[in-house]
């Protein structure tokens, strides 16, 4: 059997083994696959993906470095890399990681989303914020990023921004009830504030 054959067989032994949730065994399988064909980039994305499910995610840093090596051009293995040092506490090399995926791509909202995402965990809420909208304006009817953002104004106190981009969203998936009941919310919030009930 070659080894390109090999790699293919490990990983769909990785596979079986992460969905019986036999992690450990799956990690070594998808290590193999890796082993028989270096530039496996499936093998590479889920063994370091294993491998941060089992809480270690610092080992699943050079796995994921291996996918940058590969091609240092894609802003793709740039962004997994810094999620996986986020995982690992590496917060500064995180955000380089996601400001280098920018740098190739800048218009990657879901890099620009982890960047904010990093940001808000550090304290910097301007700079979060602006990295949330600019991503939203990116692909405004991603509802996971619409209700992200308005959850982060409200938090913020910019309950009218909240409410500007529920309401955009809104206009457009007037079904959706779990936006209707975030936007409710928020209209709550600023109608107890208007009346001096703040929290």
């Amino acid at each position: 059997m070659d080894r390109e054959w090999q790699a293919v067989v490990a990983l769909e032994e990785g596979d079986r083994l992460r969905e019986a949730g036999r992690l450990p065994e799956a990690a070594a399988a998808l290590q193999r696959a890796v082993a028989c064909k270096e530039d496996f980039v499936e093998a590479i994305v889920v063994w370091a993906d294993v491998l941060v499910e089992l809480g270690r995610s610092r080992e699943a840093i050079p796995v994921m470095e291996r996918l940058v090596n590969l091609d240092p051009r894609s802003c793709q293995a740039h962004n997994y890399l810094g999620l996986v040092q986020a995982k690992a506490g590496c917060r500064e090399e995180a955000q380089q990681s996601f400001q280098r995926a920018l740098e190739l791509e800048p218009h990657f909202a879901e890099a620009l989303v982890n960047l904010g995402v990093l940001e808000w965990e550090q304290g910097q809420e301007e700079e979060a914020l602006a990295h949330f909208e600019q991503a939203a304006r990116l692909e405004p009817g991603n509802r996971e990023l619409v209700a992200e953002l308005a959850l982060l104004y409200a938090r913020s106190g910019q309950l009218q921004a909240a409410i500007g981009a529920l309401r955009e969203y809104l206009a457009g998936h007037p079904e959706d009830a779990e936006l209707q009941a975030q936007l409710a919310e928020v209209l709550r919030a600023v109608a107890e504030k208007g009346n001096g009930k703040e929290g």
